[in-house]
């Protein structure tokens, strides 16, 4: 977004697709990005649980998101005059094993700069930080209905368990970690450097 506003001025539009997969805290991060830039921001609403695709939670899950999520961006993109639309998708995601989302990417005809160009995570970083961006060494984070294994269905409760049991241990001071819902039972996972502070007896 910061290189399409340098690109294009007030011509370049940052577009962020709301729905029950999106945390709250991701959001707020969006909007906050826009600013940061001075870029106009667009939000798109609409609700993944509605595709009984995507509710099925199979391999393909990602997919059905991204078709949806790229779909609704393509149609505000066409009522605001926009002809090109551009996502995020990096050098590195190709190499992260499956990733059934990318499919719909190419389906669609959205164009990713960032991987055109074999600009990968670590320049992405880069770039933000030169950006002066407060985004630059956030976490990485995937969608609330990620932590949801493979056939068991995605529903607007599990994904706000996940999200609440999240922000708890955001407020504990974790940094890198993930919670999965096995249907009612959490699996925690934490990132290596901050295991010892997981296991430590007096906080668990």
């Amino acid at each position: 977004a910061a290189l399409a506003y340098d690109a294009l001025g007030d011509d370049a539009v940052a577009c962020t697709a709301k729905s029950e997969t999106l945390p709250e805290a991701e959001l707020a991060d969006a909007r906050r990005v826009a600013e940061e830039i001075g870029i106009r921001h667009e939000i798109v609403e609409f609700s993944e649980l509605e595709d009984p695709q995507f509710v099925a939670n199979d391999g393909d899950r990602c997919y059905h998101c991204r078709t949806m999520r790229l779909g609704r961006m393509y149609d505000h993109a066409r009522d605001l005059g926009i002809g090109t639309v551009c996502d995020g998708t990096n050098a590195s995601d190709p190499g992260e094993g499956h990733r059934p989302g990318l499919r719909a990417v190419e389906e669609l005809e959205v164009r990713s700069p960032l991987l055109a160009h074999g600009i990968g995570k670590a320049e992405v970083r880069e770039l933000a930080r030169e950006y002066g961006l407060s985004v630059a060494d956030k976490p990485s984070m995937a969608c609330l209905s990620s932590r949801i294994p493979t056939g068991i269905e995605v529903t607007e409760e599990r994904l706000t368990r996940v999200e609440r049991a999240e922000n708890l241990l955001r407020g504990w001071g974790f940094e890198q970690f993930r919670v999965r819902d096995h249907d009612g039972l959490a699996r925690i996972e934490v990132g290596a450097d901050e295991l010892d502070a997981a296991l430590d007896p007096e906080f668990a």
